[in-house]
């Protein structure tokens, strides 16, 4: 059984910003094994990383999917969690796969009381991005399956 520990040394914020793919497989990887569950969606859920803005997985890959609009800002030499990186629309997508059939919210807010859509349509952030179309309107899919699904119930 694994221990959230063994799950945040192969899905976390740094391997996600660092080397996407290998994210994807390792969350595809722990994703497949059942006794990963729980341990999997915590992990996914967490929203403890002051890096990343206290943001929950799903909003993690939001600010990496596509090209930043404004990639070099002026913050006095500082730089900001995924400023050098940039996840292609596609890959995004199946990550966002995985998180969901792993138990990942999407409701989940980061510190700034963002959701992942108030977060896309946000165009004076710093993680505003273009090229992320399909990652933008499978989210916007999300929602409204999900508004429709509790509306029928």
């Amino acid at each position: 059984m694994s221990t959230i520990n063994d799950i945040k040394a192969k899905i976390n914020p740094t391997i996600l910003e660092q080397d996407p793919q290998s994210y994807y497989h390792n969350l595809k990887e722990a994703r497949q094994n059942p006794a990963t569950g729980s341990a999997l969606r915590a992990v996914l859920n967490d929203t403890s990383d002051i890096k990343t803005w206290n943001s929950s997985a799903i909003l993690q890959i939001s600010y990496l999917c596509g090209d930043l609009v404004n990639p070099k800002p002026d913050l006095q030499g500082r730089t900001f969690w995924g400023q050098f990186t940039v996840v292609a629309d596609e890959l995004a997508c199946l990550i966002l796969d995985e998180m969901i059939l792993a138990g990942a919210d999407p409701h989940l807010e980061n510190f700034y009381e963002e959701s992942v859509i108030s977060s896309l349509n946000n165009t004076h952030n710093l993680t505003y991005r273009k090229h992320n179309e399909r990652f933008k309107k499978k989210i916007e899919d999300l929602f409204t399956n999900f508004a429709l699904n509790n509306r029928a119930e």
